[in-house]
C-alpha cells in the first residue's frame, strides 16, 4: 500500500510540531522551583532532613508545618504547589521545633541542576530522533509506524515532565501540565 504526499506532510508536520512542544516542555522544566533544602516525611509530617547551609534559621529534623499557610502532607503536593512559583520567590515556612514555632522566609532554587536538563534533552531528543529514523527508514511497515508514534510519546513524556504551569500569557504551562 502505497503513501500519499499528503501522509508524508501530514507526518512531518506532526513531528515538527511534536518537536516545538517538547522545546516549550524543556523550557517549563528549566522553571520548576525547588525548596533550598532535602526534605523527607515522617507520619505525614514534612521533616528537614538536610541542612542548607546558608540559612541558619534551619536545622536538621524541623517539622515543617506549612509553606505559605497551606499545609502539605505529601512531597507531590508540595511539588505541585512549586510548580506555580518563581525561582528566587520567597516563600513562608511554618516550622516547629522542641514544640516551639517559628516563621522562616526562603528563597526558592532551582528543581533541576544543569547535568539534569543535558540528561532529560538527550534521551528526549534520542527517543524522537529514533522514532522518526525508523519511520522514515521502512515507510510501508505498519510496525515501523507504531513504533514511530511510541518512540515519539516516549519522547514527549519524558521532556514534558511537570515543569513550571503559570507562564503567561497563552497558558503554554498549563496546556504541559494536562
Amino acid at each position: 500500500m502505497k503513501r500519499s504526499v499528503l501522509s508524508d506532510v501530514s507526518l512531518f508536520l506532526a513531528d515538527i510540531l511534536i518537536l516545538l512542544i517538547c522545546i516549550g516542555g524543556l523550557y517549563l522544566i528549566t522553571l520548576k522551583a525547588s525548596l533550598p533544602f532535602k526534605t523527607s516525611i515522617d507520619n505525614s509530617i514534612l521533616i528537614i532532613s538536610e541542612k542548607p547551609k546558608n540559612i541558619n534559621e534551619l536545622e536538621l529534623g524541623d517539622r515543617i508545618i506549612s509553606i505559605d499557610i497551606h499545609q502539605f502532607t505529601k512531597w507531590e503536593d508540595v511539588e505541585l504547589y512549586l510548580d506555580g512559583k518563581n525561582i528566587g520567590e520567597n516563600i513562608y515556612l511554618e516550622l516547629k521545633r522542641n514544640d516551639l514555632s517559628s516563621l522562616v522566609t526562603v528563597k526558592l532554587t532551582n528543581y533541576y541542576t544543569l547535568f539534569d536538563l543535558i540528561i532529560i534533552s538527550l534521551v528526549g531528543l534520542t527517543f524522537l530522533v529514533m522514532g522518526v529514523i525508523v519511520r522514515f527508514k521502512a515507510p510501508e511497515n505498519y510496525s515501523a509506524h507504531i513504533f514511530h508514534w511510541a518512540s515519539v510519546g516516549l519522547g514527549m513524556v519524558i521532556v514534558n515532565t511537570a515543569g513550571f504551569y503559570n507562564i503567561q500569557p497563552f497558558g503554554f504551562g498549563h496546556f504541559n501540565r494536562i
